[in-house]
């Protein structure tokens, strides 16, 4: 899983700069909470958060060594995940968050998927990215090519077959 966390951590900070951004890995010293003595307790760090020009978090991207369920409607993505992405966007303040996975399946393994979810929490609507990148690929610039299309885009079309997978990467 440290691996996989890498490989995005270095391929965003690769892509990042053509889009404005500047990629942070494993970015600490924010926490969600405090004692009350001002001293931070449950640190926050996320895998990759994208920073603008004005220092603002754009995209968080938490990277997760596990399979999806496509057959369910959640994807099999555990609450635990959802929450911990929604509070990185909370706590930074970024609308936008990715759970980015490998994609090693006959489906879609070489192409890769995209789904979009939408939560409203406090009055605040916030776009919860699952990207699958394709491992299965012949060369690794199909995931680049994802990566870079989500940062630049936030948000790629809904792909909920392989031909539409297919056609994100042409």
């Amino acid at each position: 899983s440290r691996l996989f966390e890498q490989f995005v951590a270095k391929e965003l900070s690769w892509i990042s700069p053509a889009a404005g951004l500047v990629s942070k890995a494993q970015d600490r010293g924010t926490f969600t909470c405090s004692r009350g003595d001002g001293k931070g307790v449950f640190e926050l760090i996320p895998d990759v958060r994208l920073i603008d020009d004005r220092g603002k978090t754009a995209l968080i991207v938490d990277t997760k060594w596990k399979s999806l369920d496509m057959r369910k409607r959640h994807l099999g993505i555990s609450r635990e995940d959802i929450y911990q992405v929604l509070t990185y966007g909370s706590r930074f303040n970024c609308a936008d968050v990715v759970l980015l996975y490998p994609d090693v399946t006959n489906e879609t393994g070489k192409t890769g998927y995209y789904q979009k979810f939408e939560s409203i929490l406090g009055g605040r609507k916030y776009l919860v990215h699952v990207l699958k990148i394709p491992l299965l690929a012949p060369t690794l610039m199909v995931a680049r090519d994802l990566l870079r299309k989500l940062i630049t885009e936030k948000g790629l079309p809904v792909t909920n077959s392989v031909a539409q997978a297919s056609a994100l990467i042409t």
